[in-house]
């Protein structure tokens, strides 16, 4: 038999199988297929948690999986992580946190940790995100820890080094309740490596920060609400750079859409855009006090991001190297 001959019998045996598979469902249920599919998943789960113990066991585990993948992150791409620590700079909010909660008149949100020290937990987190689905192991694994630590809801959600907000349009970032946020968990899980390049910004950390009173109004990029927010570079004592967090074409350019040419359009983008972003001469010296305080404790080069809650209070909530951190040519060193 020739290969010509071959392909067609393969072909004729698919369509075969094909066919006599919708006959088959054809006599069932939508319950009994459902149902059917809820155990094959099940199946699926189970076989996947068996190779994952069968590997870990033998030790058959290559370098980007399992245990060994959180070993990774102080290694190769944690090389980046131990340089900028040699150089005073912080990549973590785990690091930075104890620093910030404790300078006087800084406030930043309260903060809980849970981190997932099970490499098995996190390659199967990471990689059945992707998928739709996560195993039960993981459900139970990550439940425990948050009744464990206490986590509070609702809570403002981030890893220890990112948001989450340009990798799953802001839907992982705000939670009323434990549910919600089990409910997502296989997005979180896939959201950890989604659309971004950088390896040194993976993390086992998940961050649950207390929720501030702020304007749910306008919308911004990644259904996030938009927010007075502005970050400066400091360094040594002095702020080398300063600059709306959001800034009007970023915004505009989700705001307008496919009204872009729509002159009304543009004029309603700008009310709704200063209705938010405004900066007073008080305030600017109010983010330039916050800003100074911290670089006399943390004089290496950082970004800080400042944002005002509906009463007019200013929080620090995020804080990176200021060469990982983008308007980082802004600095008058560079």
């Amino acid at each position: 038999m020739n290969k010509e001959e071959l392909r067609n019998k393969f072909a004729e045996m698919l369509k075969k199988r094909h066919e006599s598979e919708e006959l088959r469902l054809s006599k069932m249920t939508p319950e009994e297929i459902e149902c059917e599919r809820k155990i094959e998943r099940q199946n699926r789960e189970i076989k996947y948690w068996e190779d994952f113990t069968k590997q870990f066991n033998e030790k058959k585990l290559n370098p980007i999986s399992g245990f060994d993948i959180l070993n990774c992150f102080e290694t190769t791409k944690g090389n980046i992580r131990d340089r900028l620590k040699s150089q005073g700079q912080f990549l973590s909010l785990q690091d930075y946190y104890p620093i910030l909660s404790k300078i006087n008149g800084i406030s930043t949100p309260k903060t809980q940790f849970i981190t997932i020290e099970n490499g098995a937990i996190f390659w199967a987190l990471i990689k059945l995100g992707s998928n739709g689905e996560c195993v039960n192991e993981v459900v139970c694994y990550i439940e425990n820890l948050i009744k464990e630590t206490g986590i509070q809801f609702p809570c403002f959600f981030k890893l220890a080094t990112r948001s989450l907000k340009h990798a799953l349009d802001g839907e992982c970032m705000i939670f009323q309740t434990k549910e919600e946020f089990m409910s997502l968990l296989p997005k979180i899980g896939d959201g950890m490596f989604a659309n971004h390049d950088n390896d040194h910004y993976v993390s086992n950390t998940f961050c649950f920060r207390e929720l501030l009173d702020i304007d749910y109004s306008v919308i911004n990029y990644g259904q996030m609400p938009l927010i007075n927010e502005y970050r400066t570079f400091i360094k040594d004592g002095k702020i080398t750079a300063f600059m709306a967090y959001y800034s009007y074409e970023s915004f505009a350019k989700n705001f307008l859409g496919y009204d872009e040419k729509r002159p009304e359009k543009h004029e309603e983008c700008r009310i709704a855009y200063d209705k938010i972003v405004k900066l007073t001469e008080e305030d600017k010296n109010e983010i330039e006090r916050i800003s100074l305080e911290i670089s006399k404790v943390i004089p290496a080069h950082h970004s800080l991001d400042i944002m005002q809650d509906l009463h007019g209070k200013w929080w620090v909530v995020d804080m990176q190297p200021a060469e990982l951190s983008f308007g980082f040519e802004l600095t008058e060193n560079n």
